[in-house]
């Protein structure tokens, strides 16, 4: 009889032990997250990190390494995969602020990827909804710069037809309002855009990813424009061959303002397709003497115009113009190419120079003989003549 209770014992103990070895590995199924099937036989994450180098930090005369300022400028970012060698989109992630700031950059289930060779191109914006101002497209093959007739799918989209592109609105043919420009976007204030791409990351189901890096270059620039010397405008209509025009009356502004450029559409290497159309960037807003007096009192007016990036090496083929026109009759009064009078004046000869640049101040002033002068960052570049009629 002690032998069966023994026996007896020993089977209860076992039961016991099985019954709380289940739960351990209940409780462990929970912990570890399931990753989806794969087709190569392997899976793995892969973590990211995000940077976006302090903008006030000058490499040329600051010593020691900028801050990640990336909490402050980002708040979104969409992760497109492609396939390294069919270069197919994969996958397409969204992440938060929290998986893009500071401390992120830890593992990810979001980002689980078979074996392979990839290639990531990131797009960040100052909105948590990064693509919210934008829209990931795909070329048409018939004419990849230019038409775009669906979004960009994964299983489908190749890299080379992948286009992050900035909606906008077809001009009436013609421009019945005189002005110069094709193309308009949806919205003159549209998000700030931010890019990185990274290629050659390799996925391995045994071997840990290293933490890819990804560091942002703005996209955007904001002009601030200032015009002075509205009193002596006249004498420039004169000059320009307007001769008497109909006076502006006090409800309009005295000058339209607006730039002309063609950057709306990029590829995976944040590059601008060569034929592009001319995007007319309108001011997000428009004021006279910050809207507390008329402009016919304190003779200046003030306009904020939102543009995608600026680029130094297309200066001459792709031309970023500020018009200055007439708002009775659009006759223009003063156009200029703003990359040519940057790089001439040697104020940015550097890309990334110009990158980190923000804020671009220009002041026009018209002078007394109707003669114009521009500073931009408070650099004053030489004297500029009125477009001749």
């Amino acid at each position: 009889m002690k032998e069966v209770d023994n026996i007896r014992g020993m089977i209860g103990k076992t039961a016991v032990f099985l019954i709380l070895l289940l739960c351990v590995f209940g409780c462990l199924r929970d912990v570890i997250p399931v990753l989806p099937p794969n087709t190569r036989g392997g899976y793995q994450s892969t973590p990211m990190r995000f940077v976006f180098d302090d903008p006030e930090f000058d490499p040329h005369s600051s010593p020691g390494e900028p801050e990640n300022k990336i909490d402050e400028y980002v708040d979104g970012v969409v992760a497109f995969v492609f396939d390294q060698q069919t270069g197919i989109l994969v996958q397409s992630t969204a992440l938060n602020k929290v998986d893009v700031g500071v401390d992120a950059g830890k593992w990810k289930p979001d980002i689980v990827l078979d074996e392979g060779s990839y290639t990531i191109v990131v797009w960040g914006s100052n909105n948590e909804d990064a693509l919210a101002s934008y829209s990931a497209l795909e070329a048409d093959g018939s004419n990849n710069q230019i038409n775009y007739k669906e979004p960009a799918a994964s299983g489908k989209t190749l890299i080379d037809k992948f286009r992050l592109v900035l909606p906008i609105n077809n001009l009436p043919t013609g421009a019945p309002d005189g002005l110069p420009g094709v193309v308009t976007p949806f919205i003159n204030e549209f998000d700030d855009l931010y890019y990185s791409m990274k290629t050659g990351i390799e996925v391995h189901s045994e071997i840990a990813a290293d933490t890819v890096e990804f560091k942002f270059q703005r996209n955007t620039h904001l002009l601030k424009v200032r015009v002075q010397g509205l009193e002596y405008l006249d004498r420039v209509k004169q000059q320009i061959g307007v001769g008497t025009p109909t006076p502006v009356s006090s409800t309009q502004q005295p000058i339209n303002l607006f730039v002309l450029g063609r950057n709306s559409s990029y590829n995976y290497l944040n590059s601008v397709m060569t034929d592009s159309r001319d995007v007319r960037y309108e001011p997000m807003q428009q004021t006279t003497d910050g809207g507390i007096n008329p402009w016919w009192d304190d003779h200046e007016m003030t306009a904020e115009i939102k543009i995608q990036r600026l680029e130094l090496f297309n200066a001459v083929s792709r031309p970023v113009m500020l018009y200055l026109c007439d708002p009775v009759n659009n006759t223009t009064i003063l156009t200029f190419n703003i990359l040519e009078v940057l790089f001439a004046n040697h104020i940015y000869t550097d890309q990334e120079d110009l990158d980190r640049q923000y804020e671009l101040n220009v002041d026009v002033k018209i002078k007394t003989d109707g003669g114009l002068t521009v500073t931009i960052n408070e650099w004053e570049i030489a004297d500029l003549n009125p477009i001749i009629a």
